[in-house]
């Protein structure tokens, strides 16, 4: 129940299937899969890993991976299901990645998120 087909964690990913978290870093066999981790590190994971300003902007950084599509959401109000934004969705390069957003206004709260590139 991680996302992951059985078969797939056995012969090709090797990890665990009968955890859902093989490397216990908080993040599904099978989240990790689509994110383009490896299941088995405990480091590789999707993360914000970097949050700087300048005077207008808050420029958030990343690890992307090839082949996948990543997406930036916003909200001034974490009680809210419907308070998070539709943001920028932007493609990996396998490397650093960053997403650029106005710090003007209110606090702001951010999530990220990605799926595999058809």
């Amino acid at each position: 129940n991680d996302g992951a087909a059985d078969f797939w964690e056995l012969f090709a990913y090797g990890t665990d299937p009968n955890t859902g978290d093989t490397d216990g870093d908080r993040m599904l066999d099978g989240a990790e899969v689509v994110a383009g981790t490896d299941p088995n590190d405990t480091a590789s994971l999707l993360r914000i890993v970097t949050v700087s300003e300048t005077d207008a902007d808050v420029i958030l950084g990343l690890m992307s991976a090839t082949n996948r599509i990543y997406w930036l959401k916003l909200s001034t109000n974490l009680d809210a299901v419907s308070a998070w934004s539709n943001g920028e969705e932007r493609t990996g390069s396998g490397g650093p990645m960053t997403f650029t957003n106005s710090g003007d206004g209110p606090r702001r709260f951010y999530r990220i998120g990605v799926r595999v590139q058809e």
